[in-house]
């Protein structure tokens, strides 16, 4: 944008038309679609992301020039990166645009951090088939980019995530009747911007929206997304193995299913750690089949602490 637009905006704030100056702005990142950077003169250290697309949403920032610097490591991915854009000396460098690509973050990648969540039960096909088209018209996943289990008949469907390039996952496991059981797993590079979503996470949870249980350094695009799935139930694994500790079979057997999930496995995961609490269990079926795992693996502590309870 040119100096002229630039004053334009700096004319309409003093006329008290918007109390936010943008001084940033990723365009091109999708039909209608753009990220735009402001800040309000009259609020001390608050600058704003704002996401616009078929919804706006709010992010804010802190007022720290090497954070705003940093924000296209975060935010502008796939395939764009924000680069500043060379403007007269005496004009507020104000405009980054998307000019170059970078690649998505493979699975592989030493840098994501892992959230899982237990789904329930559900239809095999139908369940995910309903996930699929949902997943179509979230404007905050890329449905471009995407692999699809009903049209493969594989095991996982997959999105990239429109602005961080995060990676949902949802994975299924099949069971006797035509059922299946579900889990979503949410690949993600850490972000900061902590206390603006935390408020948002604070509000999801009032409204008791799945989205609530994100850890908070997500991405925002990661909450919006699981927020426009509408999942009627999710749970944490920790909520699964609690539940199943209480001793509900049916949970604790999903709970295997999930440490048995490929996408657990590749995570390095301590399983015999996992299932460490299950010693102080009372269901009789889950302590012999947790002491059945551990004499197959060779879980010698687990094996112990299951001995040492027994004898208490």
């Amino acid at each position: 944008m040119d100096e002229a637009t630039y004053l334009d905006e700096l004319i309409q704030f003093m006329d008290g038309e918007t109390d936010l100056i943008v001084f940033a702005e990723a365009s091109k990142l999708g039909y209608a679609r753009q990220i735009v950077l402001a800040y309000q003169p009259l609020v001390e250290n608050q600058i704003f992301a704002v996401f616009q697309g078929q919804s706006v949403y709010t992010l804010a920032i802190p007022a720290d020039l090497d954070e705003v610097c940093r924000f296209s490591e975060h935010y502008i991915s796939p395939g764009w990166q924000i680069n500043q854009k060379r403007l007269p000396s005496n004009t507020f460098p104000r405009v980054w645009r998307g000019t170059s690509q970078r690649p998505l973050a493979p699975l592989t990648n030493e840098n994501l951090k892992l959230a899982p969540f237990y789904i329930g039960v559900g239809h095999y096909e139908n369940e995910m088939v309903d996930m699929e088209n949902r997943a179509a018209f979230n404007p905050f996943l890329h449905t471009d980019r995407m692999v699809m289990a009903s049209a493969d008949g594989g095991q996982v469907s997959q999105w990239y995530t429109r602005y961080s390039g995060s990676i949902f996952s949802i994975y299924r496991i099949p069971t006797e009747d035509g059922r299946g059981i579900f889990y979503l797993f949410v690949h993600y590079c850490p972000c900061p911007f902590v206390k603006g979503k935390q408020r948002i996470l604070d509000q999801l949870s009032k409204e008791k929206k799945s989205a609530a249980k994100l850890p908070a350094d997500v991405p925002v695009d990661v909450i919006f997304s699981l927020s426009g799935f509408f999942f009627q139930q999710l749970y944490t694994i920790e909520e699964l193995k609690k539940e199943a500790i209480q001793g509900n079979y049916e949970w604790f057997i999903h709970l295997l299913g999930y440490l048995d999930c490929s996408l657990v496995q590749q995570e390095n995961q301590d399983i015999e750690q996992m299932l460490a609490d299950f010693a102080c269990c009372n269901h009789q079926t889950i302590r012999q089949e947790v002491a059945t795992l551990a004499q197959l693996h060779g879980w010698q502590s687990l094996l112990k602490q299951l001995e040492k309870q027994d004898v208490n």
